[in-house]
C-alpha cells in the first residue's frame, strides 16, 4: 500500500512553526477550520452568513497580535494574489449589481484575505489539523443531517420552475456544491490523514455521500482524484531510472482514469436520463457567452450578474435566454469571464498555472504537499468544465492557500522531507516539542 509520509512540526525545522505559541496555533487552527467550512459553503455553520467572514478577521487580527514581530516580518506576500485581489476589489466601480457585488465581496475578500496571513504565519501542521478536521466534522454534520431531514436528501427550486431534483446535498444548499468539496476532503485525507481508523473511516463515509449524491461530476471527479493521486505516489516512489516500469504504471493509470470516466459519465447519464447538454448546461453556456461578448474586458464585477437580490435587467435577459434561473454559468472560464472580464481570467491563469508548475516543483524536495496541490488543481481543472470551482465557494481561498505554502517551501520555514536535523530529532525524541502530526 502506497502511504505518503506528512510534514510534522519536527520536520519544518526552526522557522515559523516553531515560534507561535499554543494560543496563537490554536487560533490559527481555529480560523481555518471556520472558513474553509463556511468558504465551501458547509450551510449549517452559516450562523450568520453576512457579518461571519468580517466577524472572523477578529481571530486573524489576535494571531498577528500574538505572532513574534520577526514572523511577521517573514509573512510571505504573493504579487499574483494581490493582484487578483485587488482586480476582484475593484470591480465594484463597474458591478452591474452593487448589492450582489456587496454581497460576494464581504463572504469572499475577509476570506482570502485571512487565509493569506494566517497560512503565512501558522505551523504547516497546523494548517493541515485544521483542513482534516473541517472535512471530518462536516462529513459527520453532512451525514447527520440526511439522516434527520428528509428534505437534505433531495433538492427542492426553490423559484418552483424546476421540478425536484435526486440527489443527497445534505448540509449543503446544492449537491453540485457538496461534492467538490467532497473531493478536496478525499485528497486532502488520502493525502496527510495517518490515523489509520478515522483516515478509513473518512474515506468511507465520503464515498457514500458521493455515491448518494447522484452527481455524474462529483462521482466522476472523485475516480480521476483516486487515480491522479496514486499515479503521484508511483511517480515519487518509483526509481526514475527504471523507465519502463515508470512508463507503463504511467499507461496503467491512465487507461484506468480514462475507463472509468467514460464507464461513469456513460452509465449515470443513462440511469439519470440526462443528455449530452449535461442537463442544460450547454443552454446556460450559450447564454453566458453572449453575455461576455458584450462586456469582454471588464465582466460585470464579482457577484455583479445572476444575482437574484434584486434582479438586474441584464440578468433577467440571461435567464430569459437560458429557460430558467441559474446561480452561476456552470463553466469555470466562462463564470470568470463573466465576473472579471478577459483581464480577470488572465490573472487568475497566470495565479493558477504558477501554482500549478510550483506544486510539480515541489514534488522533488517537498513530495507530500507537491503531490498534493497538483492532484487537488488536476481535478478542479476537470470539475471546471461544468461547475464554477475557479471564484465558486472555497476554490479561491484554497488556491490562495496552496501559493503561499509554496512561498514558504522556498524560505527558512521548511526543511526537505528527508532530513531532520540532529537538534530537533533530540527535542522530539524528549517529547518536548508538544504535536504530532496530523
Amino acid at each position: 500500500m502506497i502511504v505518503a509520509p506528512v510534514l510534522t512540526r519536527a520536520q519544518i525545522g526552526d522557522g515559523q512553526g516553531e515560534v507561535l505559541g499554543p494560543i496563537a496555533s490554536f487560533g490559527a487552527r481555529s480560523y481555518l477550520f471556520v472558513a474553509m467550512v463556511f468558504a465551501f459553503g458547509v450551510t449549517g455553520f452559516e450562523v450568520f452568513p453576512g457579518p461571519t467572514p468580517l466577524a472572523l478577521l477578529v481571530g486573524v487580527a489576535g494571531v498577528l497580535v500574538l505572532a513574534p514581530k520577526h514572523v511577521l516580518m517573514r509573512l510571505p506576500v504573493s504579487p499574483l494574489v494581490l493582484t487578483l485581489v485587488a482586480w476582484t476589489a475593484a470591480s465594484v466601480w463597474w458591478t452591474d449589481s452593487p448589492p450582489g457585488t456587496a454581497f460576494a465581496m464581504m463572504r469572499l475578500l475577509p476570506i482570502l484575505l485571512g487565509v493569506m496571513v494566517v497560512a503565512g504565519v501558522a505551523a504547516i501542521d497546523d494548517v493541515v489539523a485544521a483542513l482534516l478536521w473541517a472535512i471530518r466534522v462536516s462529513v459527520v454534520a453532512t451525514l447527520a443531517v440526511l439522516a434527520l431531514v428528509p428534505e437534505t436528501r433531495i433538492h427542492i427550486d426553490p423559484s418552483g420552475q424546476a421540478p425536484p431534483l435526486d440527489g443527497w446535498h445534505g448540509w449543503f444548499a446544492h449537491k453540485n456544491i457538496m461534492t467538490p468539496y467532497l473531493v478536496f476532503g478525499l485528497l486532502t485525507v488520502l493525502t496527510f490523514d495517518r490515523t489509520v481508523v478515522v483516515r478509513w473511516s473518512t474515506l468511507a463515509l465520503i464515498g457514500v455521500l458521493l455515491v448518494g449524491s447522484d452527481s455524474v461530476t462529483g462521482i466522476s471527479s472523485a475516480l480521476l482524484a483516486v487515480s491522479i493521486w496514486v499515479w503521484l505516489q508511483l511517480y515519487r516512489h518509483l526509481d526514475l531510472r527504471n523507465s519502463s516500469v515508470f512508463v507503463v504504471s504511467s499507461v496503467s493509470v491512465a487507461v484506468f482514469a480514462l475507463a472509468s470516466l467514460v464507464a461513469t459519465l456513460s452509465t449515470l447519464t443513462s440511469a439519470s436520463g440526462r443528455d449530452l447538454t449535461f442537463t442544460g448546461r450547454t443552454f446556460i453556456w450559450q447564454a453566458t457567452f453572449d453575455a461576455i461578448v458584450e462586456r469582454p474586458v471588464l465582466g460585470y464585477g464579482l457577484g455583479g450578474v445572476l444575482f437574484d437580490d434584486p434582479v438586474s435587467p441584464r440578468t433577467a435577459e440571461i435567464w430569459r435566454a437560458i429557460g430558467f434561473e441559474v446561480p452561476h454559468a456552470h463553466n469555470g472560464l466562462l463564470d470568470l469571464a463573466l465576473q472579471l472580464g478577459v483581464v480577470g481570467c488572465v490573472l487568475f491563469v497566470l495565479l493558477f498555472g504558477a501554482t500549478m508548475l510550483g506544486g510539480v516543483a515541489m514534488i522533488r524536495e517537498q513530495p507530500t504537499v507537491g503531490a498534493w496541490i497538483v492532484s487537488v488543481l488536476v481535478v478542479q481543472l476537470y470539475m471546471s468544465l461544468s461547475e464554477d470551482v475557479f471564484l465558486g465557494n472555497g476554490w479561491l481561498p484554497v488556491l490562495v492557500l496552496f501559493r503561499v505554502l509554496q512561498l514558504r517551501s522556498s524560505g527558512v520555514d521548511w526543511q526537505p522531507d528527508r532530513e531532520l536535523s540532529d537538534r530537533v530529532r533530540a527535542r522530539v525524541g524528549r517529547g518536548s516539542s508538544g504535536a504530532g502530526a496530523a
